[in-house]
């Protein structure tokens, strides 16, 4: 079995991840404006309105905010992966290569 990391793909796919969080940090803003919007209209029914503004202020944004570090942080962790392995990868490379050129093949048969 081989396994072999295309770079630019996964690259590519990081990237895409990453520039993912703008849509939902917009998405979180408008289902907190949303929930706001409610509250405000909602001004009648204090029970009601403090139950909703509760949910906004210790579930909706905390979650908004932990999804967007935990996108922020196995986008930055894979792409210093993804880096680490490439720089392994041409310095395993290089070192085969300065080990093989003084590689004696004489004794492989039909080769001179």
């Amino acid at each position: 079995m081989k396994f072999d990391i295309q770079q630019a793909g996964a690259a590519g796919t990081i990237s895409s991840t990453d520039s993912s969080q703008e849509s939902i940090r917009g998405d979180l803003a408008a289902g907190n404006n949303a929930a706001s919007g409610i509250v405000s209209s909602l001004r009648h029914s204090e029970v009601v309105s403090n139950g909703l503004e509760s949910l906004r202020l210790e579930v909706l944004e905390p979650s908004g905010a932990d999804v967007l570090a935990r996108i922020t942080t196995a986008t930055s962790s894979t792409s210093q992966a993804l880096e680490i392995y490439g720089s392994g990868d041409q310095e395993m490379a290089q070192q085969s290569r300065s080990n093989s050129s003084g590689a004696a093949v004489t004794d492989i048969p039909g080769v001179r």
